[in-house]
């Protein structure tokens, strides 16, 4: 039973000093809010927010600012604008709002803002900023005893970024982020960077941000005066470092510009006489690379000069457009040559009655009529002939006998009569032109030291711009 007693005892004691505790706890908290309001009251008493702070008679206020970037959302050439999200911190002292009692620093409302005076901060070259209002408000709004105010926004911005787009894609950007006074003056009020003593910058990137394009390099600051409105301004600028990633562009674009050469080089190994298809891998290579063009320009603002990808782009079809060339050489020699070496077969078959009537009859198999008919003229032609060279030796005809050999079956009837004729005049034809076999060695080689010298240039000078 004494047990039991004692245990009720301890049980109401512990309760009671609970709530004790807790009506202590909301007591000091409700003579911490008088307290504050009570200062607030005091300090806005006399106020006259119109009038601008100053520690010395005579100096410019002193607004000190420090810039946390959140992250980074969208870099567009076409309007040559930047956007990111950052907490935006201003602060400046004003001695009549220090205190000596209460608390070493009042969190007051943002309404509060209204009744101070502010430097009336903006940014210079934004095309839009916004603050963030979702679920409330992002302001923080402080007073130390001292009287510095602290004053924190969390925005985003939209910011004019002249792009100088001569080495794109290969290239390095600098979009700057001007921050001034819209209504003071240099010689009322003077910004300064607050550079955090850990980082030992005044902008500060987020470690975890990242962009899809670019990579941020550094960011640089630099205070500097601004002319508005025919009067100096104090302005900070500071400065992102941007450099674009090549991995997108190199499978979107590149890689398929040079798969789009190679396969042209196709036609080199593909027979002269099948016109069709070297011809058709030429269109269709053109045809591909110019949609290629369109589409990598269609993302792009219209420029008055060319891009390092322009030059890329045009040295491609060039190389297309070359081959597709050379195969018109090709073709034109190979048809010279063959009405040649025609007249050259008839006029050898015509020393022979006998190698004549053969071909006479062999002739008549031949599915070509247009060609059968160009040939017997041309016998008719050199028939007279034949009696001043039916001496000649026939080995100074094989040769040109041999190379006219264009369609297979007509190839097939001659080879057979030639040869039964005269073995030894008998040489095999090679249908490969010269000019391919050079093409297969030189559009390479001039393809391969061209891409060197491209990305080796603008490499460099993406490594020198960094520094």
């Amino acid at each position: 039973m004494y047990w039991i007693v004692l245990y009720l005892l301890v049980i109401l004691s512990y309760k009671n000093c609970l709530s004790t505790n807790k009506y202590s706890r909301k007591f000091n908290q409700l003579r911490n809010e008088t307290n504050v309001t009570s200062i607030l009251d005091e300090l806005l008493k006399n106020y006259d927010k119109d009038i601008r702070p100053s520690n010395k008679k005579g100096a410019p206020s002193m607004v000190s600012v420090d810039i946390y970037v959140r992250s980074m959302s969208k870099i567009s050439e076409l309007d040559s604008e930047y956007t990111f999200n950052c907490y935006f911190r201003q602060s400046w002292r004003d001695k009549r709002l220090s205190f000596n009692t209460g608390p070493e620093m009042i969190i007051v409302n943002i309404k509060m803002l209204e009744k101070l005076w502010q430097p009336y901060t903006y940014f210079a070259n934004s095309n839009m900023a916004s603050v963030h209002k979702i679920p409330s408000y992002n302001k923080f709004f402080r007073i130390n005893r001292d009287g510095t105010i602290l004053y924190s926004m969390r925005v985003t911005i939209t910011g004019k970024c002249p792009m100088d787009l001569k080495n794109f894609p290969i290239d390095l950007q600098k979009c700057p982020l001007i921050v001034s006074s819209f209504v003071y003056p240099l010689n009322e009020v003077k910004y300064t960077w607050n550079k955090s003593k850990k980082e030992k910058k005044a902008i500060v990137v987020a470690k975890d941000m990242q962009m899809s394009q670019f990579d941020l390099l550094s960011t640089d600051e630099y205070a500097t005066d601004l002319v508005l409105n025919q009067n100096n301004h104090s302005c900070l600028i500071g400065v992102f470092k941007f450099k674009r990633q090549l991995n997108y562009f190199f499978i979107q674009i590149y890689l398929p510009c040079i798969l789009v050469v190679l396969v042209s080089w196709i036609g080199f190994y593909i027979e002269r006489e099948d016109a069709v298809d070297r011809v058709s891998l030429g269109a269709l290579s053109i045809l591909t690379m110019v949609y290629l063009i369109m589409e990598c320009k269609s993302d792009l603002p219209k420029f008055k000069y060319f891009t390092a990808l322009d030059i890329y782009l045009v040295v491609c079809f060039i190389f297309i457009l070359s081959s597709i060339l050379e195969y018109a050489v090709v073709h034109l020699k190979t048809k010279y040559i063959d009405e040649q070496d025609t007249l050259t077969v008839y006029r050898y078959l015509s020393l022979n009655r006998r190698g004549l009537k053969k071909f006479n009859k062999s002739l008549e198999e031949i599915e070509m009529e247009s060609l059968s008919h160009s040939i017997r003229n041309n016998y008719a032609k050199y028939e007279s002939e034949t009696s001043d060279e039916s001496g000649d030796d026939c080995s100074k005809y094989t040769p040109k006998i041999i190379s006219v050999m264009n369609k297979r079956k007509f190839q097939n009837n001659i080879k057979s009569l030639i040869k039964s004729e005269s073995s030894s005049c008998y040489k095999k034809y090679n249908r490969v032109s010269k000019i391919d076999l050079y093409s297969r060695v030189v559009y390479p080689i001039l393809f391969a030291v061209f891409n060197f010298f491209y990305w080796k240039y603008y490499l460099n000078q993406r490594e020198l711009l960094s520094i």
